[in-house]
């Protein structure tokens, strides 16, 4: 028995997708996206919400696999090697403390079952990548620079320095290969271990003994394999790949365009699903992409459940400091009470009624969406990507913005963005400063209050290239003289500079004439 070591960040390693040539990062808490625009950005911040869709189903043992010709011996002898499995726990139970993770081996036979699970599951994270960029087919995906090209993605995590974790996907236009290296070593919660040893194995043990009904026995057999290996693999993919196996949430570039006529897109896309088997449909309604999809169901539905969930479990006090110190003012929901369809309001500090969205500035309309989203959705171990949020932001709200996402990493929640914000960088930049200033330098430095250390932020720059035409992305390095990321921002300062030095020297020569 051992204690888990502490979460090490995940690679992922990506090659000829979208514009991308080639791009190898870390998955860190704050993780940030910067460059030109069109050099893949939000192509990879789809993907990582892609393979957390993927990875985040509790069906990940597919229907497929399931229905696949199974036969009941194979299905008995499984489950009592798992049960035999199960029966280990009893002394590494009582040895260990509540709330402990545990090292555990899998058996061969249960890790191979799992294996499989997975692998069935490589074509599902094709289609979901696909779907989640908004893309007709998996050949739209491949950077077409070479006639040859083909996707590489590869999800890898370090155990130690001879084992890794890893799922490479390898797809072309009309096939794809998933390869899977996977350790013997899992790690639970005590808890977890519990669950299984008592309440799974338990219901496993019943099941096989029960054969009075021959038709019904083999049905219960393949239920119980079923529900045991969806758990388990889970389980597992939650060890191995944290955080991809946790809820994520994207928050697209145009979204306050989204809340302003969320009404409108609703009704035309039903307007349109109406008319289908009537007439033919022209090209005129757009198609969603996955993630704005996404983005409009749960914006819809985003305080469905507010009456069952317990706000103290969400972000409701990071919404609170946002709507304080950036908006200025309360972001609220009405429903009609005949459609329960909702309209978002706003109301500024010192108003005594809220007014329709609509009418709120564009910087309220950005902000809203993450408000109402921390307030009732968004939970400690959840992944926020957000694409510009400094969108319609003066560049004091930037920082205070920034400041605010980092707030919320301190608090357990990961975080994505893309930026083309030089005021967003150097904000990060700063609280990385701080963190090598201790609890009484900072007390001195009001906006030193927020700080993250440098391993808990990765900063990306994506370079355009000629040939082969492209982007590679590459870490940046904070310069610690400085202060200052490397950034490709100084040469546009620098451009206008010298803009505005001819032209100065222009008009001197002009007047001297």
């Amino acid at each position: 028995m051992n204690t888990a070591p502490s979460s090490k960040n995940l690679t992922l390693r990506v090659r000829n997708f979208g514009p991308i040539i080639e791009a190898n990062i870390d998955l860190r808490p704050l993780t940030v996206f910067a460059g030109p625009s069109n050099t893949g950005k939000s192509w990879l911040a789809i993907l990582i919400y892609a393979l957390h869709k993927n990875f985040d189903r509790p069906d990940i043992v597919t229907s497929k696999l399931l229905r696949k010709n199974i036969n009941q011996d194979h299905c008995k002898h499984i489950l009592e090697e798992f049960i035999k499995w199960i029966a280990s726990f009893e002394k590494i139970l009582k040895e260990s403390d509540d709330g402990e993770k545990i090292e555990v081996r899998l058996p061969p036979k249960i890790k191979k079952e799992i294996l499989k699970s997975i692998e069935h599951s490589g074509e599902g994270t094709v289609n979901q990548i696909c779907i989640s960029l908004g893309v007709e087919y998996q050949g739209r995906l491949i950077r077409k620079s070479k006639p040859d090209s083909n996707v590489s993605i590869d999800i890898a995590r370090k155990i130690d320095d001879s084992e890794y974790i890893s799922q490479s996907l390898n797809f072309y236009i009309d096939s794809q290969e998933l390869r899977m290296k996977i350790p013997d070593v899992v790690y639970f919660f005590k808890s977890t271990l519990e669950f299984i040893a008592e309440d799974i194995a338990g219901d496993i043990r019943e099941a096989i003994d029960q054969k009075s009904n021959p038709e019904r026995y083999q049905d219960r057999l393949l239920w119980k394999y079923g529900y045991m290996l969806s758990f388990m693999t889970n389980q597992c993919i939650n060890s191995w790949f944290s955080p991809l196996g946790d809820s994520a949430f994207y928050f697209p570039a145009d979204r306050a365009g989204v809340m302003h006529a969320h009404r409108t897109i609703v009704s035309a896309i039903v307007g349109n699903a109406a008319s289908a088997g009537i007439q033919q449909t022209t090209g005129a309604t757009t198609q969603l992409s996955g993630v704005m999809a996404d983005f409009l169901q749960q914006l819809i539905n985003v305080d469905s459940n507010s009456n069952s969930t317990d706000h103290r479990h969400t972000m409701e006090n990071h919404s609170i400091e946002i709507e304080k110190k950036i908006v200025g003012g309360k972001i609220g929901i009405e429903r009609s009470p005949l459609i329960g369809y909702p309209e978002f309001t706003y109301q500024p500090k010192g108003w005594k009624a809220p007014l329709s969205l609509n009418n709120a500035s564009s910087m309220v309309s950005e902000i809203a969406p993450i408000v109402l989203f921390l307030r009732h959705r968004i939970m400690k171990g959840d992944t926020l990507v957000i694409e510009e949020p400094e969108a319609h932001l003066h560049p004091k709200m930037q920082v205070a913005f920034t400041q605010q996402l980092a707030a919320l990493v301190q608090s357990g929640v990961r975080v994505i963005l893309t930026t083309h914000s030089d005021w967003v960088l150097q904000t990060i930049a700063n609280m990385i400063c701080a963190s090598d200033l201790n609890e009484k330098q900072r007390s001195n430095i009001p906006t030193a209050q927020i700080a993250l250390n440098e391993e808990q932020v990765g900063v990306w720059l994506f370079e355009q290239k000629r040939s082969p035409r492209g982007s590679v992305v590459k870490k940046m390095s904070l310069d610690r003289e400085t202060g200052l990321y490397d950034s490709d921002y100084e040469s546009v300062t620098e451009d206008l500079y010298g803009d505005s030095t001819s032209i100065y020297n222009e008009i001197q020569r002009s007047l001297s004439a």
